[in-house]
């Protein structure tokens, strides 16, 4: 099992979001890499697409993978992501060992693979932490004069 930093997971997990696998369903237009907001809980990468969001909390330790599931936002139903995942170095945890309503994703040297399938979850407690978190993001845009830019049309756009 190859030693991975914390910072390089995320990395990964952003780039696995954006697209460089061949998951398509899971390839994502937006990503966000531990952003802090008043969301109930701070992902370490959540991507979203048109039709849902796609959030992926790494671990480099089996001590932290487990402590994990006793954080007071996992207890509760306000969480962030349609579809969660774990991303791990691979061999890490078994695949029996994944929470249920979790999928889990091995980081081997050059690949990610997909070891068990996250179902999906769709309830008002999701669209309300999301609702936070882009309120969140706008508000920053909005502070810093960024609106009147983001409502512009694009370029070649009709």
């Amino acid at each position: 099992m190859i030693p991975y930093t914390h910072t390089e997971l995320v990395q990964r997990a952003r780039r696995w979001l954006e697209g460089s696998h061949k998951y398509g369903n899971y390839t994502c237009g937006f990503v966000l890499t531990e952003y802090h907001s008043y969301a109930p809980e701070q992902p370490d990468a959540i991507g979203f697409r048109s039709d849902k969001s796609i959030l992926i909390e790494c671990k480099v330790s089996r001590a932290d993978f487990k402590a994990d599931g006793h954080k007071s936002h996992r207890q509760g139903r306000r969480r962030l992501g349609n579809e969660r995942f774990y991303m791990v170095p691979a061999g890490m945890v078994a695949r029996e060992e994944t929470p249920e309503g979790w999928g889990l994703l091995f980081v081997h040297d050059k690949r990610v693979t997909i070891e068990v399938e996250p179902p999906y979850h769709s309830d008002l407690e999701i669209q309300a932490a999301e609702h936070s978190l882009f309120y969140s993001l706008l508000r920053r845009a909005e502070l810093r004069g960024l609106i009147p830019r983001l409502l512009e049309p694009l370029a070649g756009a009709k």
